[in-house]
């Protein structure tokens, strides 16, 4: 929690990472009423009023993922398992993102083909080896939490989702996730 304001009031406290919260009028003060509008994390902040020092921290992009690091994976070998229909069609067409996953409609891969196979929502008659670009990487350590595209992705400054203990946690094998299919490279029969 952070808190900004005038000195002798304490400050607000201000709930970070929640929308509605960042520079909402009523509840950092109102330029009218003597606030003032300052620019933090790029989104502009009402701060207090009633004159005197105020304290003003940049936060820089708050996010509610803050706590997630980034790490550099580049391209990588990786397994995506599904029905016979569907990988015809990946090999003729490409991949497509998925309208769902349990951190957003990504594609997702594996490192291995049984652990493809283990993952696979969609049937698992096929595994498909791919050469995947995962660039720089959100890792979301501990199982799955939150939900990401690639926009939200290029706002942190990465790429691809990469969930170490897969999206169960514990000892659960790694998944890779990637919101566009210009990232996959390649793709082939295991």
């Amino acid at each position: 929690m952070a808190y900004f304001g005038h000195p002798m009031m304490m400050g607000h406290p201000m709930m970070m990472g929640h929308p509605m919260m960042m520079g909402h009028p009523m509840m950092m003060g109102h330029p009218v009423m003597g606030g003032h509008v300052m620019m933090v994390g790029g989104h502009p902040m009402m701060m207090g009023g009633g004159g005197g020092a105020h304290l003003v921290i940049d936060l820089g992009d708050v996010d509610d993922r803050s706590s997630s690091s980034t790490q550099h994976l580049g391209t990588r070998t990786l397994y995506h398992a599904t029905n016979a229909s569907a990988a015809q069609s990946i090999l003729s067409d490409g991949f497509r993102c998925g309208s769902s996953g349990c951190i957003g409609g990504g594609i997702y891969f594996a490192d291995s083909p049984s652990a493809a196979r283990h993952k696979s929502r969609n049937g698992s008659d096929v595994v498909l080896e791919c050469r995947v670009d995962c660039g720089r990487a959100v890792v979301v350590s501990g199982g799955a939490r939150g939900s990401y595209s690639q926009g939200s992705l290029r706002g942190m400054g990465a790429d691809s989702v990469y969930l170490p203990n897969g999206a169960k946690g514990g000892n659960a094998s790694a998944e890779y996730v990637v919101f566009s299919s210009d990232r996959v490279r390649s793709v082939s029969h295991a």
